[in-house]
């Protein structure tokens, strides 16, 4: 009976101190950096190369040790793509929850009104770190935009305008669906009633949105040009509207019908890519407002076309500085 007793209190110690070394271990603050680590974890990642990672960023003592934490809580299988973002606040217990439950960090991206669909993809491919092209060629598969009950040819004006939290990692679809489904829950009871009045599709509202909003500078403006527009709807009058022509003749939309040829270039028929780069060389556009970068200075903001065009820095700001002086906004 002694013994079993000594036994029972030798395992019970055992288990107290290893207890009592688990919550030290879990309770410790891995990361040394005053400016935090983050842990990527990509599509196709086994256990085994997140366990290599996580080793590297010293979030554990091993490679061995998170393979074990994965073995004994099922860690693993519960490991979701996405960007972790930790700091020397946070313990193992809390890094360990963090990569259990997939808190993974996001990504705040805002879609200004009036963009093009162009311009959009721009800014979600920059944010979300995704090729361009997957973002281009999805905005403009059918197959895609007709599975969200979009009976349009592209996602052109379907793209709602705000600031989104994307969580980082998110495949295309997924962020361009939550764009969408914005625009979804916009169209309340109320809007869609109107639609229906004025016996308008979904595709034809939007469109005749997106005209008056590049026509128009301001809410006041853009009531009165929309009255315009219903007026001759209402008479069967054309809508001699300049943003269908100005888009054609820009390159920014292809043309329904016809030719529209530039220097032996026919945009409708060019890819992406070389309607880029003649828009850049080519062909210049004046706004009824402003297209500048909050964060830029004016110099910056007139030098970057120039920057954009042939990648010279040196000339470039020499061109802007020579414009900004010859219309008396050198000093901005």
């Amino acid at each position: 009976m002694k013994y079993w007793r000594i036994l029972v209190l030798t395992v019970a110690v055992v288990l107290t101190l290893a207890a009592a070394s688990t919550a030290v271990w879990f309770s410790s603050n891995p990361v040394s950096d005053s400016g935090g680590v983050s842990l990527f974890i990509y599509p196709g990642d086994t256990g085994a190369r997140v366990a290599e990672r996580v080793d590297s960023l010293h979030l554990f003592p091993s490679t061995w040790s998170f393979k074990l934490l994965c073995k004994a809580t099922n860690l693993d299988k519960c490991l979701k793509i996405g960007r972790y973002d930790f700091t020397n606040e946070h313990s193992r217990w809390y890094i360990y929850r963090t990569l259990r439950e997939g808190k993974s960090s996001f990504v705040k991206i805002t879609i200004p009104e009036g963009w093009t669909l162009e311009r959009i993809t721009q800014i979600l491919a920059e944010s979300t770190s995704v090729d361009l092209n997957e973002f281009s060629q999805l905005v403009n598969d059918s197959r895609f935009i007709h599975s969200q009950g979009i009976e349009a040819r592209s996602l052109e004006g379907y793209l709602f305008p705000q600031t989104y939290m994307i969580p980082w990692g998110s495949p295309p679809e997924y962020t361009v669906r939550t764009l969408t489904n914005q625009l979804m829950n916009f169209m309340d009871d109320s809007l869609r009633t109107r639609m229906r009045e004025i016996r308008f599709s979904l595709h034809e509202l939007i469109t005749f949105a997106s005209l008056i909003e590049t026509e128009a500078r301001d809410g006041e403006e853009r009531r009165h040009i929309s009255s315009v527009y219903h007026n001759r709807l209402r008479k069967g009058m054309l809508l001699q509207c300049d943003p269908t022509v100005i888009y054609a003749l820009g390159g920014l939309d292809r043309p329904t019908g016809g030719d529209i040829v530039i220097d032996g270039v026919d945009l409708g028929s060019c890819s992406d890519k070389t309607l880029a780069r003649l828009r850049n060389r080519q062909i210049g556009f004046v706004f009824q407002f402003h297209h500048l970068l909050p964060d830029f200075t004016a110099l910056e903001n007139v030098s970057m076309p120039r920057l954009m065009q042939d990648g010279d820095a040196v000339a470039a700001t020499r061109t802007a500085r020579e414009l900004l002086e010859s219309v008396g906004m050198s000093h901005r």
